[in-house]
């Protein structure tokens, strides 16, 4: 940080996010709120020059505050936009929805043009096993994007989403991926029967793999990426 633009106190920054977070939730443009934000922090420099407290910066709510900063730019402030907590529980169930709908778009668009197209192509059986293979892998990726897009469209006022999302698609491809080999040592065991309870079985091991990885995802995505730069006896209680 330039001495011409001193680094603000951390309890001045939360505040300023949390504000930021406001005009997100209240539906202002990433351009608007780029300029109010910059406008913000550079009257927080100024005012604490002047011998401004932080207390007496922090003191004022977020929300109307915001509100104030908006309309006095011109700026319209939209509703209040639901933010879900996130959760383990929040988290797993939105991308296990994607990955559901996901399935359904699979198993309606995907498989069948891809067997439409393997009755018509001139393949030997080595092709056609290659064409199979790609086909189960475009309908994982598709599966993989909807639970993706589940996540960042539910959580997208979180802050750091984006790279939990991409987390969550990485982690539920290699449970997926890393899965195979159970599961085909289990139906090779079983001499590759196709009764309900082997089926259930399978997709038991596949489903185990993949909440284990949207798990990882969760837990690498949410965790604190460096200690807090305040001390707990001087920190504000976060609003």
């Amino acid at each position: 940080m330039s001495a011409e633009h001193p680094g603000l106190d951390p309890r001045v920054e939360d505040w300023v996010a949390t504000v930021y977070h406001y005009w997100r939730r209240r539906g202002l443009s990433d351009p608007d709120r780029a300029q109010l934000r910059a406008d913000l922090e550079r009257d927080c420099r100024l005012a604490l020059a002047e011998g401004a407290t932080i207390d007496e910066l922090t003191d004022a709510d977020p929300d109307e505050f915001a509100r104030e900063l908006a309309e006095a730019a011109g700026l319209g402030y939209g509703v209040l936009r639901a933010d879900p907590s996130m959760t383990a529980t929040s988290f797993l169930v939105s991308a296990l929805v994607g990955a559901v709908a996901g399935c359904i778009a699979s198993l309606l668009l995907i498989y069948p043009i891809g067997t439409r197209l393997l009755d018509h192509l001139p393949l030997t059986d080595a092709g056609e096993g290659v064409f199979a293979i790609g086909l189960h892998v475009v309908a994982a990726c598709a599966c993989t994007a909807s639970a993706m897009g589940a996540l960042r469209w539910r959580f997208r006022f979180h802050v750091g989403i984006l790279r939990t999302t991409l987390l969550a698609g990485l982690f539920l491809l290699l449970g997926g991926a890393v899965s195979v080999a159970p599961t085909m040592a289990l139906a090779a065991s079983l001499g590759y029967s196709t009764a309900a309870h082997v089926v259930l079985q399978e997709l038991g091991i596949v489903f185990a793999f993949c909440l284990s990885g949207l798990l990882t995802a969760f837990w690498i995505g949410t965790r604190p990426s460096r200690p807090t730069r305040v001390d707990e006896s001087t920190a504000a209680p976060s609003r």
